[in-house]
C-alpha cells in the first residue's frame, strides 16, 4: 500500500511561491551576469584604443560598428553601441553605452565613451 501524503493549503502556497520566484529570479540573474560581461568587454576594448590606430585595428578590437556619421570636416565618426535595453535594470540608470571613434584619412583622431567612465579627446 502506498502512503498518502497530505499537504495543507499553506504548504502548497509556499511551494508555488518558491517555484514562481525561481522562475523569475534565475533569468534575471543570468541577464545581469551577461550584461556585466558585455559591459566589461566594452570597457576593456575602449581602454585599448589609441589615437593613430588604423580603421582595421579598431575594427579588430571592437568588431563591426553600429553606425557611422560623416562630419563637416570630412572625418568619419563610427559608433559602437552596446544595446542593453533588453537587460536594463531598475538599479542601472546608464542604459546607453557606446564608443564613438573619429577617423581622418583612415586613422583615429579622437574617441569617447558614453557611460564607460573614460574619455580621451
Amino acid at each position: 500500500m502506498t502512503p498518502t501524503i497530505y499537504m495543507d493549503t499553506t504548504t502548497t502556497i509556499i511551494i508555488i511561491a518558491v517555484a514562481v520566484c525561481l522562475v523569475i529570479l534565475i533569468p534575471f540573474i543570468l541577464i545581469m551576469i551577461a550584461k556585466g560581461t558585455q559591459v566589461q568587454t566594452l570597457k576593456d576594448s575602449y581602454r585599448k584604443l589609441k589615437v593613430g590606430m588604423t580603421e582595421a585595428e579598431v575594427a579588430n578590437l571592437l568588431g563591426r560598428e553600429s553606425s557611422q556619421d560623416v562630419n563637416p570636416d570630412g572625418s568619419i565618426t563610427k559608433i559602437w553601441q552596446l544595446n542593453d535595453q533588453a537587460t536594463r535594470s531598475v538599479f542601472d540608470s546608464k542604459s546607453s553605452r557606446s564608443i564613438h571613434v573619429t577617423f581622418k584619412d583612415g586613422k583615429v583622431t579622437g574617441y569617447k565613451g558614453e557611460n564607460i567612465n573614460d574619455r580621451v579627446w
